[in-house]
């Protein structure tokens, strides 16, 4: 069984010596909140008394990723050092490979996560917080125990990020996980008429909230091509280009607008998903957004061979082309 409270101190520890020594001037990590629950918080220098508070186990899903894209402005010109989980380390390594962060500005500190656990299916401790601790089964909190597939989040079910080599590791890192792409191919081996009933009634229960894009730890963009609502405009922008700018799809909740928008966001993202499932949990309507996902993430693992966020030297997928890649012609459309 793990012991999350001994990996807890030893992150403490790691994060109070990266500040005290000068190697960092900032940290992201999770802090305790409610019974259960953690929210991520920055450790600034100078008030290390944070830190007391800060932990990791199974119900440390918030990304750490996602919080210091939204924080990278404020924290310009600062070293940080970052408390990733696998999915969360995948997704800081795309952003430095397309120079949204970079790397000499961060200290990453891996984690190694073994699935993620929903507080609501566990007694809320009472009194002083429950131990946490985990095996290949499942996790056990506040004297219950659940299996790893009772959480249903089937992105932990096929994490296989194995590897990956952060500046500092917490305990036992980056093991080989379980799963695979046994979801993709059952949805692959569908008749096609099925498949497209199967997405269409996707399309039409999309309400168009943005939920999925503004929750990505690796959405990026400035200015959202298919969201016409997200326009840059600068006092540089001139009338015409205000007016012309193209209208990929209107906000008009029609089946063939809110495809455009789920499939041109799932093309965006080819090579840059890390499958940590943050828009799947977020989305309002419950779409099982990650069956789109994985049906274009299953074709660059298999096609192109690459694992998006293993290797933050290496070039984008998007931005990468040589004329030995591989055709994907033949391959299955949805």
């Amino acid at each position: 069984m793990r012991d999350y409270a001994a990996e807890s101190r030893q992150l403490r520890e790691l994060l109070r010596d990266l500040l005290a020594s000068g190697a960092a001037d900032a940290a992201i990590a999770w802090v305790r909140g409610d019974p259960l629950r953690t929210r991520v918080a920055l450790v600034e220098r100078g008030r290390e008394e944070l830190l007391d508070r800060v932990v990791w186990s199974p119900f440390c899903a918030p990304s750490t990723a996602t919080f210091l894209k939204r924080s990278r402005r404020g924290l310009e010109g600062r070293r940080v050092a970052i408390a990733l989980k696998d999915c969360d380390l995948a997704a800081l390594n795309v952003m430095i490979q397309e120079n949204l962060i970079k790397r000499e500005s961060v200290v990453t500190i891996g984690l190694r996560c073994d699935g993620l656990a929903d507080p609501e299916l566990f007694p809320v401790p009472e009194g002083a917080v429950e131990p946490v601790s985990s095996d290949a089964e499942g996790v056990v909190a506040g004297g219950r125990r659940v299996g790893w597939s009772e959480f249903g989040y089937a992105t932990c079910d096929t994490c296989s990020y194995k590897h990956m080599q952060p500046d500092h590791a917490i305990g036992e890192y980056a093991r080989e996980k379980r799963g695979g792409w046994a979801h993709v191919s059952a949805l692959r081996a569908l008749p096609r008429s099925e498949r497209r009933e199967r997405f269409s009634d996707m399309f039409e229960r999309c309400i168009r909230c943005y939920a999925c894009r503004e929750v990505c730890p690796v959405c990026s963009c400035l200015e959202c091509a298919i969201d016409p609502g997200e326009r840059m405009v600068t006092p540089r922008t001139t009338p015409l280009e205000k007016t012309t700018a193209p209208q990929w799809a209107c906000r008009e909740r029609a089946v063939s607008e809110n495809a455009v928008y789920l499939m041109t966001r799932a093309m965006h993202m080819a090579g840059r998903c890390v499958r940590c499932g943050w828009c799947e949990r977020s989305c309002p309507v419950g779409i099982p957004l990650m069956e789109i996902l994985d049906m274009v993430n299953h074709a660059v693992a298999t096609i192109y061979k690459y694992e998006p966020g293993r290797d933050p030297s290496s070039p984008p997928f998007l931005a990468s082309y040589a004329e030995s890649d591989p055709s994907d012609e033949g391959g299955d459309p949805l």
